[in-house]
């Protein structure tokens, strides 16, 4: 820590002593939060059986609130009922491209775990809106209808999962 504090002051820089730590990520057990993602190191094995390490990333949940919140700042106040289902998605895509680059390029599995409870995220909080919006009793009875209007009206997700299967694939799974 030493040397890094020395490196550091010659490059004028300062470390900030609660957020500074040092972490042993040898054994995977210990990870860091970094510029929105947390990484840990893993050990994975391919279909050859050769093993490997790697450093693996994902979004964390203080991120991940935090794109809930701009989400639900949007679309739960009571001035977004007056707004069209267009101008939601067209507030919200750039936010959800942006989202989609920085976070989604990891191809972690609990990355994309994460991403996908977004997606529907956004699609219950279109649905409570919709239900609002329409006066109806619970997001519920109106889910299947706005997943469908939005995903016509262009609505990007955060992945490339399908969010509704039909019931003939849902047999097939």
């Amino acid at each position: 820590m030493r040397l890094i504090r020395l490196v550091m002051e010659r490059l004028e820089l300062t470390l900030h002593p609660t957020k500074t730590k040092l972490i042993n990520m040898g054994k995977g057990k210990e990870g860091f939060d970094f510029l929105g993602m947390h990484h840990r190191r893993i050990k994975e094995q391919n279909r050859t059986g050769y093993s490997y390490v790697k450093v693996q990333q994902w979004l964390t949940s203080k991120a991940e609130q935090r794109i809930r919140d701009v989400i639900r700042a949007r679309l739960a106040t009571s001035r977004a009922l007056v707004q069209s289902v267009k101008e939601h998605i067209e507030y919200l895509n750039p936010k959800i491209r942006g989202w989609k680059t920085y976070y989604g390029g990891t191809g972690s599995y609990t990355n994309t775990k994460k991403l996908v409870k977004l997606d529907w995220y956004i699609i219950e909080q279109f649905a409570r809106w919709y239900a609002k919006k329409r006066k109806k009793n619970g997001m519920h009875s109106v889910i299947k209808t706005i997943t469908r209007v939005v995903a016509q009206m262009g609505l990007l997700r955060m992945t490339n999962n399908r969010m509704h299967m039909n019931d003939e694939r849902r047999k097939a799974v």
